[in-house]
């Protein structure tokens, strides 16, 4: 880390301190890199290339550069950081590691090395899967940061998010449930729609309460059921008009 040159007229006792402890901090920080290693750290799965399996696979992949120190000692993440997301406020209230995957530089020679090593490392986890194809603009320049936004446009665009919305009410709509089996259960029936009605929640597209309900019952076609559905079915509360 570069400082300014100091002014001995005004390098009081608690300005030498502060310096002290940032050099410290960034000397500790250069120490940490040169011993971490990545046979330490797990590498996710390769993504499958579906859309349902990207939040998850997007998690891990973050959470596995973020335990990487780049060329500069600074972990991996910050090459694919998004400035949009976080405010002055948030930035403001950043502190050790997170303040430097922020403050860190998108360009120049550590910058290079480390788009190039993420690239890679994208590119061993999609290779062979669907979600290849995304990569083959970036094969010739390593360019880790632009594979990630087209990553992100893939799988969290609008494409993306119609056929996330539409596959999730196609699961509400058809999942039934008659009796447990091997395969299918009713926990698993019930779980079906739990996680189709989050991510029709997480695009802003939720149900109401009273149509969940309905749904719900409407797919279970087991006669023990047929009393308790019908009363539920009856109630005002939950006609749709």
């Amino acid at each position: 880390m570069a400082h300014d040159n100091i002014n001995l007229a005004i390098f009081t006792n608690e300005i030498c301190d502060a310096t002290l402890d940032e050099m410290a901090k960034s000397s500790s920080f250069r120490g940490e890199s040169k011993r971490t290693s990545q046979k330490d750290v797990k590498q996710p799965e390769k993504i499958s290339g579906r859309v349902k399996s990207w939040k998850a696979w997007k998690a891990e992949f973050e959470s596995f550069l973020a335990q990487i120190n780049g060329a500069d000692g600074v972990p991996l993440s910050y090459i694919i950081r998004d400035d949009d997301e976080i405010t002055e406020d948030e930035y403001a209230l950043m502190e050790g590691q997170m303040r430097r995957i922020y403050d860190a530089p998108l360009q120049g020679d550590y910058y290079e090395r480390d788009n190039f090593q993420v690239f890679q490392k994208l590119r061993s986890l999609l290779t062979g899967g669907l979600a290849e194809t995304y990569l083959s603009d970036y094969e010739k320049t390593g360019d880790g940061r632009e594979a990630w936004q087209a990553l992100l446009t893939a799988f969290e665009g609008d494409d993306a998010k119609n056929a996330a919305i539409t596959s999730a009410r196609n699961d509400i709509r058809t999942s039934t449930w008659e009796r447990n089996s091997k395969n299918w259960t009713f926990d698993q029936y019930c779980l079906k729609h739990i996680r189709a009605h989050n991510i029709l929640k997480r695009y802003d597209v939720p149900v109401d309460e009273s149509t969940k309900v309905r749904e719900f019952i409407r797919g279970i076609h087991n006669s023990s059921f047929q009393s308790i559905k019908t009363t539920i079915l009856l109630n005002p509360e939950l006609k749709p008009w």
